[in-house]
């Protein structure tokens, strides 16, 4: 890529599905993930050890409030338990060749908040976040 030039690669369109419902009213999403890092001093050295600890991860989830895709629903308790389920994101790069070229990426998540936004002459909107319990699996 040249200096003051744009790539051409654009993740134009895709579809959410959380569980088995798929999210068309959909503003937005943020997933992030990694792993702790343990780092231990070493004797008569410089170069301390570091070690891989336990996985984290978080996602937020955007949508205009609608009442057929009740986000609140993700935070029903089963048995007192809040329970898993799976989001798949699908990106679709439609600057590519073929345009069909997807990114697809699907995790386990406990979503374990939600909030409701309502503002004057605007829709409501729902956001729901939680833990990914499982490194994502990109494809």
């Amino acid at each position: 890529m040249a200096i003051g030039s744009q790539p051409t690669a654009v993740w134009a369109s895709g579809s959410l599905t959380i569980g088995a419902n798929t999210y068309a009213a959909l503003r937005g999403i943020t997933m992030n993930w990694g792993y702790d890092i343990l780092k231990e001093p070493v004797m008569f050295s410089q170069t301390p050890f570091y070690g891989t600890q336990e996985f984290r991860g978080a996602v937020d989830v955007e949508s205009i409030y609608v009442t057929d895709q009740d986000l609140t629903a993700l935070i029903a308790l089963t048995n007192g338990q809040l329970p898993s389920t799976t989001v798949t994101l699908v990106l679709t790069n439609s600057a590519a060749t073929p345009a069909s070229d997807t990114l697809t990426n699907t995790s386990g998540v406990k979503f374990n908040n939600v909030e409701i936004t309502g503002r004057q002459l605007g829709f409501v909107t729902l956001r729901a976040s939680g833990d990914l319990i499982q490194a994502p699996i990109l494809t």
